[in-house]
């Protein structure tokens, strides 16, 4: 929860797009895709998972809102310890990427959780 957050009554983080996200992603993380923050104004990312008991009953979802900064400097430090690794979002034709030291968003990529992707780290040949 965020500190000093109070939901709106009748709000269910279970409807919400990193919760039903990660639970029909189990067992792997659910990134989302990029939104900004209304008070903040800073570019963010979901990334959630699904936790099951030992029976495999779901007893809950994690999430943690990344800024894009976080993850630009992340993909930045994997880039720089190997030179080689390409890391991807990709989206059909158009992609966010990041290579030598260069971070490239595309502008024409739509911002919308109702948009789907996946995250992939591709070595070249």
């Amino acid at each position: 929860m965020i500190e000093g957050y109070v939901p709106p009554v009748g709000f269910d983080a279970r409807l919400r797009p990193w919760y039903t996200s990660a639970v029909e992603r189990y067992p792997d993380i659910s990134v989302g895709l990029p939104y900004q923050d209304v008070s903040t104004e800073e570019w963010l990312v979901s990334v959630s998972l699904a936790m099951v008991d030992d029976e495999g009953q779901l007893i809950g979802v994690m999430a943690v809102d990344c800024t894009l900064e976080y993850v630009k400097s992340l993909m930045l430090q994997a880039t720089s310890l190997t030179p080689r690794l390409i890391t991807c979002w990709i989206k059909i034709d158009k992609f966010l990427y990041i290579r030598t030291g260069t971070f490239y968003i595309d502008p024409q990529i739509p911002l919308s959780p109702a948009y789907h992707r996946s995250f992939q780290q591709i070595q070249e040949l």
